[in-house]
């Protein structure tokens, strides 16, 4: 464990808030787990102005997983086995949103031997 380090500069009206680049891994309630990793994360105001920069990686996402997300068996039940994902997002959000964002494949297996 180790703390997430937080930058504010200026004040209510002008600010830049900074978050370092970090790692987590997340554990949830389907089995296996999820490693976060991100670069610097960028929340600027200037007047009423706000920006938000964020770039950042999932290894490893279980499929049951997508199915927990998405709170429904039926819509993801082809969604079964021991394949995991990795993905990538690229945000900014100035005036309007852009996003990059991928999902791919990962080379990895879960280890574990329950069910998915």
């Amino acid at each position: 464990e180790q703390p997430l380090p937080l930058r504010l500069l200026g004040d209510w009206q002008n600010f830049s808030l900074t978050a370092d680049p970090g790692q987590a891994v997340l554990f949830g309630p389907p089995a296996g787990s999820l490693a976060v990793q991100w670069q610097p994360v960028r929340w600027q105001r200037v007047g009423d102005k706000n920006t938000l920069s964020t770039d950042g990686r999932v290894v490893g996402l279980p499929l049951a997983w997508l199915e927990y997300l998405a709170q429904s068996r039926a819509a993801s039940s082809a969604l079964r086995g021991d394949l995991l994902l990795d993905g990538a997002w690229h945000l900014h959000w100035a005036d309007t949103l852009s996003a990059q964002l991928s999902l791919a494949r990962s080379p990895h297996r879960q280890t574990h031997s329950g069910p998915c």
